[in-house]
């Protein structure tokens, strides 16, 4: 997932348009991205209390952080693997380097 990247491709693309206010963004509280990085349980609740409709759409600075929130882990994940898959990538290179000189040295 690129979240971060997402939501800055959308708001790039509305200003394009020629929207000169602000960008809006729809997400689910049942979306992977809150599903499993949102504090959904606290929201939820939240929601459930005051009686707001399913289909009523909520602005709230809360709802704006955890989204924030979850992109932001799913980013440092994903510069995690990132940086696994280079450590592994240099030592498969060491690997091969190292095969390649027995190689040549037993054919030489």
């Amino acid at each position: 997932m690129r979240a971060a990247g997402l939501t800055t491709s959308c708001a790039v693309v509305s200003g394009r348009q020629g929207d000169p206010g602000e960008s809006k963004f729809f997400i689910s509280l049942e979306d992977d991205l809150m599903r499993l990085f949102g504090n959904n349980e606290r929201i939820i609740a939240m929601i459930d209390r005051l009686g707001v409709d399913e289909d009523t759409p909520i602005q709230a600075r809360i709802l704006s952080n955890t989204i924030e929130s979850a992109q932001k882990r799913i980013e440092d994940q994903n510069f995690k693997r990132r940086k696994y898959v280079l450590a592994y990538d240099d030592v498969m290179n060491q690997q091969r380097n190292l095969d390649l000189q027995t190689a040549s040295a037993g054919s030489g």
